[in-house]
């Protein structure tokens, strides 16, 4: 990773000595890669320097931003962020709705997660596979596997395929749960639609074999 944030850094510092004209997609991949890095103050330097240059941030460039805020625990800022591209104009798109949204799921803030589900919704922003399964994975970590089937067959209905990502996530709820006859169902499941069982979907249910069993209340 670094050897390609170092790569970037050459090209750019290249493409300035030769006085090439700079613009919004070359200014968006090195606040990627920084952004990768958790390099965020650079990354936000670069932004500021493509405004002085007369060039607009585009919703790539929050995406970016927003993302790598919430990769180092800033999701407050990461959400003024979101507010300060609208005031800006900029609609987010599905990819800076997600990114926030992924934020608040690392924190267990689902309320703030579906709030922003519904914001984006009423913005005519249709969640994708990515917003589904950061969801999906949100709610199993909170222990709420019955929410995160409920998204699972909501996407499906919704005409969006999910990914081993999205299963996996859902599967390793349920071995957390205890609730290995539901796991099992869904690598069933994934088979007869063609999926692969991965080395994650393997090792989520040898870990969920090793749990000890819930223990039944008798009384």
């Amino acid at each position: 990773k670094a050897e390609k944030i170092d790569e970037a850094v050459t090209v750019f510092d290249e493409l300035v000595v030769q006085k090439s004209e700079l613009n919004a997609f070359v200014y968006n991949s090195l606040i990627s890669a920084y952004c990768r890095k958790n390099n965020i103050v650079k990354a936000f330097q670069l932004c500021d320097d493509m405004r002085s240059k007369g060039i607009l941030p585009t919703c790539a460039t929050y995406s970016c931003l927003i993302d790598g805020l919430c990769n180092i625990g800033s999701v407050q800022e990461a959400g003024a962020l979101l507010d300060e591209m609208k005031k800006d104009g900029l609609t987010p798109d599905v990819f800076c709705y997600t990114a926030l949204m992924c934020g608040y799921c690392k924190l267990g803030e689902m309320d703030k997660v579906e709030n922003i589900l519904h914001e984006m919704c009423s913005n005519g922003v249709c969640p994708n596979k990515i917003t589904y399964t950061v969801m999906i994975d949100g709610y199993c970590k909170m222990g709420d596997t019955e929410k995160g089937a409920e998204l699972l067959n909501r996407m499906v209905e919704n005409g969006i395929v999910p990914d081993n990502v999205t299963y996996n996530a859902l599967t390793n709820g349920l071995c957390k749960e205890g609730k290995l006859e539901q796991a099992f169902r869904i690598t069933d499941y994934m088979s007869l639609q063609g999926f692969a069982l991965d080395e994650v979907t393997y090792t989520t249910l040898i870990h969920g074999l090793r749990q000890p069993l819930p223990v039944v209340n008798q009384e």
